[in-house]
């Protein structure tokens, strides 16, 4: 966490979306300064009811709306921090951004609300939306205030702060990585992050086995946080980074994650087929099942084909391989 107010008036920021963009939106508010960004989904709080022994009340569930809420808290700037020349700036700078996700992804409405609410309470109510996530067999993602979390038997606790970068675990996108990593990485693998974000899949390959990890953003305070979260976790020594794209990738790597946009993983096939060694796999995740086949068409004229896929609510991971292993994979035992 970083060091923040503790009095005054905080500015929160509740932006009504889609599942789809909700994530997106949440990285860009990071970079409009958002010190806690929470997302509140529906379809995960119906899955949670439809899937876990958690009780849920009824009625909470009957009156989720259609929508994802992205909630964000900014840090007023100086005393006059709330004042309404401040708010507005704010929210003339969230409705660009917002308009600038809507060309790539769906947003819904793209209604925002803002209240004022006590510093000393902004804290408390970022930490309520958090707690220990069980994201894989054998994965673990807790905030560092939550003292009981647990690994899981033979597994990994990856200790990581939501709210500072993109990529908590709690969103199906994440998540799907994470399940690959921990049921198709091979031991020792070498392995390359595109687009780290908050680290937690870096984290997850190094913790979970692998030999090194090469992670990369474009974004420097997406790199920044991934860093200290490298060595809250104890990984650090295992994992080289970069302000900067696949171009200064070293590899070839045994396992590559790519949770990117879909415009994006079609931009970057060719230059991540090159990364990839011969017999290695590659994650493709970020992906609504809508462009799940476009996606899949770009990276087969490169030379990738599917190898495996996960799936969760709408949304799909690609495991990709090189041709010729992909069609070895398929082939039955002789």
């Amino acid at each position: 966490m970083p060091e923040v107010r503790t009095s005054g008036s905080w500015l929160e920021v509740l932006i009504h979306t889609s599942s789809e963009a909700a994530d997106a939106i949440a990285d860009q508010l990071e970079g409009l300064g958002a010190l806690g960004v929470a997302v509140e989904d529906p379809a995960d709080l119906i899955a949670i009811a439809r899937d876990t022994s958690v009780f849920i009340d009824p009625e909470t569930l009957a009156g989720l709306g259609s929508e994802t809420l992205v909630r964000s808290w900014f840090e007023p700037a100086g005393a006059a921090a709330c004042c309404d020349s401040g708010k507005e700036r704010t929210v003339a700078a969230i409705r660009d951004m917002l308009g600038h996700v809507a060309c790539f992804l769906p947003v819904g409405s793209c209604r925002i609300e803002t209240r004022e609410i006590a510093a000393e309470d902004w804290f408390e109510t970022w930490k309520r939306h958090y707690r220990a996530m069980e994201i894989s067999a054998r994965v673990t993602v807790a905030p560092t205030w939550d003292e009981e979390a647990r690994a899981p038997e033979n597994g990994l606790l990856i200790r990581l702060d939501p709210g500072m970068a993109f990529g908590t675990g709690s969103h199906e996108t994440t998540a799907l990585c994470i399940e690959a990593i921990d049921t198709r990485m091979a031991p020792s693998s070498r392995v390359l992050d595109v687009g780290t974000g908050s680290g937690i899949l870096t984290i997850a390959a190094a913790g979970l086995g692998a030999r090194h990890v090469d992670a990369c953003d474009i974004d420097p305070h997406a790199l920044k946080v991934a860093r200290e979260n490298f060595t809250l976790n104890c990984v650090a020594d295992r994992v080289d980074s970069w302000v900067g794209s696949l171009e200064s990738a070293r590899g070839p790597y045994d396992l590559i994650l790519a949770n990117l946009l879909a415009d994006i993983l079609i931009a970057e096939a060719e230059g991540l087929k090159k990364q990839l060694a011969p017999l290695g796999l590659l994650v493709a995740s970020g992906l609504i099942t809508e462009r799940r086949d476009e996606v899949l068409e770009r990276f087969a004229e490169v030379g990738l084909v599917l190898h495996d896929e996960l799936e969760r609510n709408d949304w799909v991971a690609l495991i990709l391989a090189h041709a010729w292993e992909g069609i070895r994979a398929t082939c039955p035992e002789t």
